[in-house]
């Protein structure tokens, strides 16, 4: 394509866009608005993000070349925080540099545009951020409430393999429009993954236009937020090399089969004598199937330290591994793999990505969507997804970070899809028994046992801070009060449940009032704040994997009280039965029982859910400060 038809592609995008992308379009009329109609509670705005992107020949061959510019109006105090910029870019061997940029602060005195532009010396490059990444940062000067920022700079790019732009942000957005200008000798395919609704628009070949676009938030129960950013990305499908096309996206049964001409993989199916002796140790043949996966994967867990990297290929032999007994994710899962084989289970490697990683796109087989590698048994049919990387975890429970969709199995013969499974259980059980005395204090027994991931979770903060386990467990329940006879049951053993006892005093649940104690019996066992504020979800609701969580409290009042009220019993659920709530309060004589019961056994909801959970989770919190009131006789 020549300049001049990119040029003209340009134009229609800035015309598309009612706003000028050329340096030196703000207007006094666009200072002198407060407000955005479509953001009125937005601290700053962007109004214009807009970029082009063109395969060129650069110095040492083909690059991307990548021009940026961005405006900003800051509307409040707050948004000033938006003065501090910074430029990241990938500088591990030059792979990017920047190149032109600018930046300048535009504000309204005596009815006149008035411009303070950065000088060379106002931009620093921190090279410190890691051996891989630098940035290059600024602030803009004289910035106020009423202030519009603009800045544009040039990346460039040695790979022309893929790229990326983000049409959404952290701050909302009027418009973003992106250009691509492909080059004569390159295809490259667009792949769109977000919230997209009918606001994109492609109003021209190789051009993008989105308005009114919501600032992306931080919500709970989100997997990884970036994976619903509004996006596209970029990635070369073919290219021309001395009048050869050559394609760069195969299949992922291609993928398969390169994969195995790496040299780890390509051992997997050979005999190891040495290696054989060792299952031979480890296990008895002649034991069931999976009472032998079982001892293979203890033994790993003990004897091989995972070095907390995630990898899906091996720098080393796994002889070596087995040597040195540290290895990363691939190296510790292959080694699994691998003595499965030994000792005659089905097993292949898994190639998966973390929920911090973000999702597969399986429209085109990019092997760097993947972070990590599991593996992947299979025992008369029944599935086990098992990453041998922490001691804490039984077999048939995988990082939690690994719940994430689907995983491509490395089978030489039937490469497929694998469908991570929710299923999982996180387990808590509290029992307490406790006495009330005439001043409210109460004193007794608080036992928790905990199983499943909850078990897990609950086991590696003992095991990095007891002290801290039992501040975050109880201590922080009852500031006022006290506790003692702590007591920690299975700590080092992932095949049984965890089980936490103590004995307290405290008064934090209780008021004196004259002849009445009001008593709120759940303050140190439910849940205190409703994690949902939004009044609208935008993506899922992912709690990960299945839950229960149970109460069972007893009371024993004063002899001098009786009950004057109790809080009335309640079951709360969804009409799919994904989720319920079972609340329930009586007296027995001297004796108040206090029991709940909380599931959740659908994983995952759909933006349509989010009111009904926020409004279920609302009455919930209500239940939990309920109160429950005594009165003395008179």
């Amino acid at each position: 394509m020549t300049k001049h038809i990119f040029f003209s592609l340009l134009v229609i995008a800035f015309h598309m866009t009612s706003a000028q992308n050329e340096w030196g379009g703000i207007t006094p009329a666009n200072l002198q608005l407060q407000s955005y109609q479509e953001f009125p509670d937005a601290d700053a705005v962007i109004l214009l993000k807009s970029g082009h992107l063109t395969p060129q020949e650069g110095q040492q061959g083909y690059e991307f070349a990548k021009t940026f510019y961005l405006r900003i109006h800051i509307l409040t105090e707050k948004g000033l925080e938006n003065a501090d910029q910074a430029i990241y870019y990938y500088s591990k061997d030059n792979h990017e540099r920047v190149g032109k940029y600018r930046a300048r602060t535009v504000n309204l005195e005596n009815g006149e545009l008035s411009f303070s532009t950065l000088k060379k010396k106002d931009f620093f490059k921190d090279d410190d951020l890691t051996t891989n990444y630098s940035a290059l940062k600024f602030t803009f000067p004289n910035v106020k409430p009423g202030s519009i920022l603009e800045f544009e700079y040039t990346v460039y790019k040695k790979s022309i393999f893929s790229d990326i732009w983000y049409f959404q942000g952290d701050l909302p957005t009027i418009t973003s429009t992106f250009a691509f200008i492909p080059h004569n000798k390159m295809s490259h395919v667009f792949l769109f993954q977000g919230l997209f609704d009918d606001r994109l628009q492609n109003f021209a070949a190789g051009a993008w236009i989105m308005n009114n676009i919501p600032e992306l938030k931080e919500e709970p129960f989100v997997s990884n937020l970036d994976d619903f950013r509004a996006k596209m990305l970029i990635q070369l499908d073919a290219y021309v090399s001395n009048g050869i096309t050559k394609k760069t996206l195969n299949s992922w049964e291609d993928l398969t089969k390169e994969m195995y001409q790496e040299n780890s993989f390509g051992k997997l199916n050979k005999k190891n004598m040495d290696l054989d002796d060792e299952v031979g140790l480890i296990v008895n043949r002649n034991e069931e199937p999976e009472e032998k996966l079982k001892r293979i994967y203890k033994y790993i867990t003990e004897n091989i330290e995972w070095d907390g990297t995630r990898r899906i290929f091996t720098e080393d032999d796994l002889d070596k591994i087995m040597e040195e007994k540290k290895g990363s994710s691939a190296q510790i899962n292959l080694v699994l793999t691998r003595m499965l084989r030994q000792a005659e289970i089905t097993a292949y490697p898994l190639l998966l990505s973390t929920r911090k990683h973000g999702v597969i796109i399986k429209a085109y087989p990019l092997l760097v969507q993947f972070n990590t590698l599991a593996c992947y048994a299979e025992i008369d049919g029944k599935p086990y997804i098992l990453d041998a990387t922490d001691p804490n975890r039984a077999y048939d429970l995988p990082d939690i970070d690994l719940l994430n969709d689907e995983g491509w199995l490395l089978d030489e013969e039937n490469p497929r899809w694998i469908r991570v499974p929710r299923n999982y259980p996180s387990d808590d059980n509290t029992v307490a028994w406790l006495k009330m005395e005439e001043d409210g204090n109460l004193s007794g027994s608080v036992s928790s046992i905990f199983g499943g991931y909850a078990a897990v979770e609950n086991r590696d903060a003992i095991q990095e801070s007891e002290d801290d386990f039992w501040e975050k467990h109880i201590k922080k329940h009852i500031p006022e009060g006290e506790i003692s006879e702590m007591k920690i049951v299975n700590a080092d053993d992932p095949y049984s449940n965890l089980t936490a006892k103590a004995e307290i005093k405290t008064s934090d649940f209780s008021n004196v009032a004259g002849d009445f104690i009001y008593l709120k019996p759940m303050l140190m066992f439910g849940i205190e704040n409703n994690p949902f504020k939004a009044t609208q979800r935008y993506y899922p609701v992912d709690f990960v994997h299945e839950h229960q969580s149970q109460t069972n409290l007893t009371f024993i009042i004063p002899e001098e009280y009786e009950v004057e009220s109790l809080p009335k019993s309640a079951r709360l659920g969804l009409a799919d039965g994904g989720m319920s709530f079972i609340y329930q309060c009586e007296s027995f004589g001297k004796t108040i029982q206090v029991k709940t019961s909380f599931s959740i056994k659908k994983p995952i909801y759909f933006p349509d859910d989010y009111l009904v959970i926020k409004k279920m989770f609302d009455e919930m919190i209500q239940r939990y400060n309920d109160q429950i009131v005594l009165k003395k006789r008179s």
